[in-house]
């Protein structure tokens, strides 16, 4: 086993909890007798399972480092947990699901919890980024989201929780039109 397969292995466990847990969520409001959907909160929910394979697509671009210290490694480990964060505070607790849960609401007061992490990955994740040649532009675009989900933070409005989603998305089309379809 290379040393690449093995951080691979670890990296993996934390980023299938957390797609794990989106889809636990997904499935539980599905099932639940009560829930009012929210199109911005789906849409996070959303950006947050793309952000889980995305993870696991950006380790291809690593493949071919041959040492993996400890720092580098828990670098990555930090990067998976952030994932992993925002994806548990994304989706609400189940017993707040299976007694109904209004999600337009849920999002208005938890959006801080689950963008702040988010906003944190794309910390993390640009400064990773800026370590693999031929991604400092990914770093570039991971920094200005950030900046851009702060809008989201800052200000509740629908209007600005809608374009910071659509801000989102392209940026993400972008990104996985310039590495993703590369690999």
């Amino acid at each position: 086993m290379t040393a690449f397969e093995l951080v691979v292995i670890v990296l993996s466990v934390v980023i299938s909890l957390a797609f794990t847990h989106l889809l636990t969520g997904i499935a539980q409001m599905i099932r639940a007798r009560k829930v009012k959907f929210s199109i911005i909160h789906a849409a996070w929910i959303g950006q947050m399972l793309f952000t889980c394979v995305d993870y696991w697509l950006s380790l291809w671009a690593v493949r071919d480092t041959e040492v993996w210290s400890l720092g580098y490694l828990a670098f990555w480990l930090a990067v998976a947990t952030s994932v992993y964060l925002a994806c548990w505070l994304v989706i609400p607790s189940t017993s707040d699901i299976r007694d109904g849960i209004d999600l337009q609401a849920y999002h208005r007061d938890n959006r801080r919890r689950y963008l702040g992490a988010y906003a944190f990955y794309y910390l993390l994740g640009g400064a990773i980024n800026l370590t693999i040649p031929g991604m400092e532009s990914a770093a570039l675009l991971a920094f200005g989201l950030v900046a851009v989900l702060g809008a989201a933070w800052l200000w509740p409005d629908r209007r600005v929780q809608l374009a910071v989603i659509v801000v989102n998305c392209a940026a993400f089309t972008w990104y996985g039109m310039h590495y993703i379809a590369v690999l």
